[in-house]
């Protein structure tokens, strides 16, 4: 059996440096193709869901300025418009500071 040497002179095997080098690649090849973790699935969701919040709340505060200018989606009932908006603009204002943290 031949014997290499390292930096401090030790002689090892070949065997065992070969098994070293083949358990060293295979903790890589697992890390690479393993499957995110729970906590990973979960960052990921949690930012889906704040993204789709903010989403929404542009689309019904869009939908109260349409209605402010034309009168067409919610009857034009100025009160409930405005109300839609401050509703809009605070979950905006709270997913968009969520979003900020989960980065």
């Amino acid at each position: 059996l031949r014997r290499f040497g390292n930096a401090t002179g030790k002689k090892w095997p070949l065997c065992a440096i070969l098994n070293r080098e083949a358990a060293i690649a295979g903790r890589r090849w697992k890390e690479q193709n393993e499957e995110p973790s729970g906590a990973a699935l979960m960052a990921n969701m949690t930012k889906n869901v704040i993204i789709g919040s903010m989403g929404i709340a542009g689309v019904v505060a869009l939908l109260a300025i349409v209605d402010l200018i034309v009168g067409f989606p919610f009857q034009g009932q100025m009160l409930m418009d405005i109300m839609f908006l401050a509703g809009a603009a605070m979950v905006g204002y709270m997913g968009w500071d969520s979003y900020r943290d989960l980065r």
